[in-house]
């Protein structure tokens, strides 16, 4: 793509894409971009996976539960029944957190605590393993989003640390010139009388 800047890329992800990043992370593709932005994505299986509200999803796509026992219960024949069975090698074998110890790209991770389709521990997680291993990374938090972020004074912030953090990266100014360390940058406005007014759930990101 001779359009494209390859030498200077930034991989972005939410959700299952969230979990894409969490991937790559841990594997040469990961060491070639120059960072990377999770959104509200999957760090461990055996955690995150089983916390989810929507079971659906990992019992039928990583093959099953992973702890079928055929004289344990009517409730796990049943699961067989509508899932298969799986082990927990079957699940590790896609599992980010069996590569924690190559993460080394820094990375933006972004997760909202009313999240109950990938929990923020998820996010948590990711960001404590990438400052524990001394990865550069931030951690961006709303405490009145799910797993979007639909309130406008929120998505201003998101994009705002998103594409300041993108910019960074690549060579390019931020995006904004706010003062990252004033409470306009992190959601306030003004009203008529040009007092700064606070918009609950923007917080600034832990680095």
């Amino acid at each position: 793509m001779p359009e494209a800047d390859n030498e200077n890329a930034v991989a972005l992800g939410a959700s299952y894409g969230g979990y894409m990043m969490n991937w790559i992370q841990g594997h040469d593709l990961g060491r070639k971009f120059k960072a990377l932005v999770c959104h509200d994505g999957i760090t461990t299986f055996a955690g995150g996976m089983l916390a989810t509200e929507e079971l659906y999803f990992p019992f039928h796509d990583l093959g099953g539960t992973p702890w079928y026992d055929p004289g344990f219960s009517a409730a796990s024949k049943e699961a067989k029944n509508n899932f298969g069975s799986s082990t927990l090698s079957d699940w590790k074998k896609w599992d980010p957190s069996e590569h924690f110890d190559q993460w080394s790209t820094p990375e933006l991770v972004i997760h909202s605590e009313l999240d109950y389709r990938l929990t923020v521990s998820e996010g948590l997680t990711a960001f404590n393993v990438l400052q524990a291993r001394g990865v550069e990374s931030e951690f961006l938090t709303f405490p009145d989003e799910n797993h979007w972020v639909l309130k406008p004074e929120n998505s201003l912030v998101w994009h705002k640390v998103v594409l300041n953090w993108i910019n960074k990266h690549v060579g390019l100014p931020p995006y904004t010139k706010e003062d990252r360390d004033g409470e306009e940058f992190w959601g306030g406005v003004r009203d008529a009388k040009e007092s700064l007014a606070e918009l609950p759930g923007a917080g600034k990101p832990e680095t």
